[in-house]
């Protein structure tokens, strides 16, 4: 198999794997976006809230990379917690 087949067999059994086990879809880069920006948070500070590197996060907005759903998961709840003084 050629690289760009690889990475399309990766990406159909990802998707299959997900639907058996009911495990939750990343969000897109749009969601990543806009939850950052109501959080008021600079893409810096919201990648190290989640002690990611600030390209990482530039990736997830992009759409160059999908977020992991638990390191989104992760990040909504500090912020929540922030704002609630937890």
């Amino acid at each position: 198999m050629s690289e760009p087949d690889d990475e399309k067999w990766l990406s159909h059994h990802r998707f299959l794997l997900r639907k058996v086990l009911k495990l939750p879809n990343s969000p897109t880069p749009q969601e990543v976006r806009e939850t950052r920006s109501k959080a008021g948070l600079s893409a810096s500070k919201a990648a190290s809230l989640i002690y990611r590197s600030t390209r990482n996060w530039q990736q997830w907005e992009l759409g160059e990379r999908a977020m992991d759903p638990a390191l989104y998961e992760l990040f909504c709840i500090k912020v929540k917690n922030e704002r609630s003084g937890e």
